[in-house]
């Protein structure tokens, strides 16, 4: 028994790493990255504090996105926890999330000693449900992290609403969604701030690194000053004066270089997302809704694919989600359910695992104090439950061909058609 389990993980593995292979292609990454990253090397400044690059790619960043305020961070998961700070959230302070997304965006909320209060989704986005947000709103509520969940902007303009009518700070995590747009406007420039995450399989990647956008200069500076640990300058001097907690997220020289070169091409591999995409939903249209749905893309956005997202239909084509996705795998197509549990029925939130086994935030009495109590519960956002049971995240990255594509295409085929 154990024999035919190794052999059957060894198959496994072979076959993942087939198709890691091919997602390798995804990159893109030629003389201008080499070129950029070579400069920093001989000039030996990887340090962002004595560097050039780091200071360009964010001129660039905000640039690209028409605000005044871009700060280059170490990851996308650092550049949340620099939003929440810099927009002063803290202890017995909730703050509204969707169920799904990675970890890291509830956790960041956890790094402020506040609290993540999770919204239902809609069950065709994946995005966060503008009806499900305004009813978590409560006298604690001081803001909402909308993610753009696989390349797909969320439904702004209620949001907004909300936020407005609430006066609550909103958030807008791009980590799977740079150079998307809502009605002309890009994903991160809607709300106070946008962040962005830089890490391998994201529409930009560095391999690892993050940033956070600002409009407004109160906000933007703030940014600023909490990405070091003495957040006043002295002249002449290298340190400056601490006169509040600030966080060491610099981005090094050589992670900016590599920006700087994929920035340029980010529209570009961008668009090759767009049409690996629209080429699938083109040849297996005439299957949506008889055994698997595929991605919906609602009007007024421009969705960016960061995963072509489909929901398997179990019951129409007698094959699991998990046989589904694991037969694409071995016929080497990168696949994977990836966020199918929704964040609070992980253990971390389900049983509120706190600081030092103190339950803190969850139960920290400055909470308790303004009236908050949490309990994360399976059926608290039942149409998330639900659907994530369904999902499989099907990589339609730049690096495919028409070969690929077809192979994607005609795997999916005989999985609904059950041949």
């Amino acid at each position: 028994m154990v024999e035919e389990e190794e052999k059957k993980y060894e198959k496994f593995e072979k076959a993942y790493m087939h198709a890691l292979s091919r997602y390798l292609n995804a990159f893109w990454f030629d003389e201008e990255e080499e070129r950029e990253v070579l400069e920093v090397l001989r000039s030996k400044r990887l340090e962002s504090k004595i560097g050039f690059k780091t200071k360009e790619f964010e001129e660039l960043l905000a640039k690209y996105h028409g605000v005044k305020y871009a700060v280059a961070t170490s990851s996308g998961t650092t550049a949340l926890h620099l939003a929440l700070a810099a927009l002063g959230i803290g202890p017995g302070d909730e703050v509204i999330v969707p169920a799904i997304s990675s970890i890291a965006t509830a956790n960041a909320v956890i790094y402020q000693n506040a609290i993540p209060i999770f919204a239902d989704i809609d069950p065709k986005t994946l995005n966060i449900d503008p009806s499900s947000l305004a009813e978590r709103v409560t006298p604690r509520t001081k803001a909402v992290i909308v993610v753009h969940m696989y390349g797909c902007p969320a439904d702004m303009k209620p949001i907004m609403e909300v936020a407005t009518d609430h006066k609550l700070y909103v958030i807008e995590d791009c980590c799977l969604a740079m150079g998307a747009e809502y009605y002309g406007r890009k994903v991160g420039t809607i709300g106070d701030i946008g962040v962005f995450s830089f890490g391998s399989g994201k529409q930009l990647c560095t391999g690892q690194g993050g940033a956070a956008i600002a409009k407004d200069p109160e906000i933007g500076e703030k940014l600023k000053k909490l990405n070091h640990h003495y957040g006043i300058p002295r002249n002449g001097r290298f340190i400056g004066t601490a006169d509040e907690l600030g966080f060491n997220y610099k981005m090094s020289e050589i992670v900016a270089a590599l920006g700087i070169a994929q920035l340029r091409k980010l529209d570009k591999l961008n668009s090759k997302r767009i049409e690996n995409a629209k080429y699938i939903t083109e040849k297996l249209r005439d299957l949506n809704g008889k055994g698997i749905k595929l991605p919906y893309v609602p009007p007024g956005v421009k969705h960016v694919f960061n995963e072509y997202v489909v929901q398997v239909e179990e019951e129409k084509i007698g094959l699991s989600r998990d046989r589904f996705w694991q037969t694409l795998l071995s016929k080497g197509i990168m696949a994977d359910p990836l966020f199918d549990t929704p964040m609070y029925l992980e253990p971390l939130y389900r049983y509120k695992i706190g600081y030092g086994g103190t339950k803190c935030p969850f139960e920290c009495p400055l909470y308790r104090a303004k009236g908050g109590h949490v309990e994360y519960r399976p059926g608290l956002c039942p149409i998330a439950e639900e659907v994530l049971k369904k999902v499989v995240a099907i990589s339609p990255h730049p690096g495919l061909d028409r070969e690929d594509l077809d192979n994607i295409v005609n795997t999916i085929r005989s999985l609904v058609k059950g041949k």
